[in-house]
């Protein structure tokens, strides 16, 4: 079952929060779309550039990532214990800390480069 929970607690991690369409429905008005939304209605990709401004500063690293450590020990846990709802919710709290630290979109802009350059 250690197996199981592991695989869980890594999809969980790497799984974004579901988010809602925009859009979509009958009415004219919700085909007016902001700036930058998709024309499915599906929220527009964040840049490159808002990232970056969305990065905790380097003084505040340290803690964010010893909170991110905390929290993922909590989602083992929660795992574990089978309390999905709570893991799905630690889930998501990781990942907007991870969002605030660039070491982890480093990582992840190498896996996918990495990948790529698999094909």
């Amino acid at each position: 079952m250690v197996g199981a929970g592991c695989l869980l607690v890594t999809l969980l991690t790497l799984l974004p929060a579901s988010g809602h369409l925009v859009g979509g429905g009958r009415h004219p008005a919700s085909r007016i779309r902001a700036p930058g939304a998709r024309a499915d209605g599906a929220a527009a990709a964040p840049t490159f550039e808002s990232k970056l401004r969305h990065f905790a500063p380097a003084a505040d690293l340290p803690a964010l990532r010893t909170e991110a450590a905390r929290l993922e020990n909590d989602l083992q846990s929660a795992v574990e214990e089978q309390d999905f709802a709570a893991a799905a919710m630690l889930r998501d709290d990781i990942s907007q800390l991870r969002q605030k630290d660039p070491a982890f979109l480093a990582s992840n802009l190498r896996e996918r480069l990495q990948g790529l350059v698999r094909r």
